[in-house]
């Protein structure tokens, strides 16, 4: 189960910078760094 965790973190990393570039860039213009750095994973799963 350990392992399992382990892969599943950095995938959603790399989905979320490589599926959201344009959105991640729009919501940096709509929130702060500080908002944004705080709503990375709501934001990923209202994109889902």
């Amino acid at each position: 189960m350990t392992l399992e965790s382990q892969p599943t973190e950095p995938q959603q990393d790399t989905t979320k910078r490589v599926k959201g570039p344009l959105t991640a860039t729009a919501q940096e213009q709509l929130l702060p760094p500080d908002l944004r750095s705080s709503e990375p994973k709501p934001a990923d799963n209202s994109i889902c």
